[in-house]
């Protein structure tokens, strides 16, 4: 059995604008390649 190695990237991000409820949370985006962005927890916040 060979251990695999996955490559990607964590993008850690804040809302910036809009409802003040709604700012300065954090959420998490991932990425195979650095340029398709997909949102993890369906973009809510994670903290």
């Amino acid at each position: 059995m060979t251990a695999q190695t996955k490559n990607g990237y964590l993008f850690a991000y804040f809302e910036g604008g809009g409802d003040k409820n709604l700012q300065e949370q954090l959420r998490f985006a991932v990425s195979e390649d650095a340029q398709n962005w997909y949102a993890l927890n369906d973009n809510r916040p994670i903290i």
